[in-house]
Parts: C-alpha cells; structure tokens; sequence
C-alpha cells in the first residue's frame, strides 16, 4: 500500500473545516513529539515550515483524514465534530476521492 501525503487537499480541507459550524481554530495534527520534529528541521531550513495543518493520507482512490481543532462551547461538541466530519466528506467528494477514514480530535473548548 502506497500512502501519499495531499497538501492540496489537506488545504481545502483546512479552509473547510475553519468555516464549519462551531469550529473555532484548527491545530497541527499528530504527535507532540513530531510536530517539534517538524518546526525544529523548518527553523533549521530543512523545510519551508508551510505544511498544511491537515493530514489527508491518500491511498489509490481513497483517502484518511486526520484534524484537530478547537470548538466553540456554547454549542454542542457533538453536533460541532458531526458538522466537520460533514464538510471533509463534501470535499473528498468533489475531488472524487472515497474516504476511508476521518479522524477529528477536539484539542479544546473555547469559551464562548
């Protein structure tokens, strides 16, 4: 299986997902660890430090996704997480891309 990172698709998904219903912010995703990786290897020019804060794996005509973002507490987490997963489907879709999974984690709560 050949796994292929999507940064075209990981920004519209971005760009998505900022404007869905009770999502407030969108953070990097993965681990701690990796995300020090990857900001250290930019300020050591290693990189150009522009990766989308998405990660859409891409494997043949399907696609996992994988998102953090923040939600607005006065709604309800829920229908919030429901919403985005909602608007992800919708762009895999017109890009004519199945999705095979979507991971979403709420890294936080905002007050309202």
């Amino acid at each position: 299986m050949t796994e292929l990172q999507q940064p075209s698709l990981a920004a519209q998904i971005e760009s998505a997902l900022r404007s869905a219903p009770g999502v407030r912010s969108v953070y990097r995703s993965g681990s701690l660890v990796s995300n020090l990786i990857g900001r250290g290897a930019a300020a050591l020019g290693l990189g150009d430090g522009d990766e989308p804060l998405v990660a859409v794996m891409r494997d043949g005509e399907s696609a996992s996704v994988e998102a953090s973002i923040a939600v607005d507490g006065a709604q309800s987490t829920t229908e919030t997480v429901r919403s985005a997963q909602i608007v992800v489907e919708r762009v895999l879709g017109a890009a004519g891309v199945e999705t095979s999974e979507i991971r979403l984690t709420v890294v936080h709560v905002q007050e309202p």
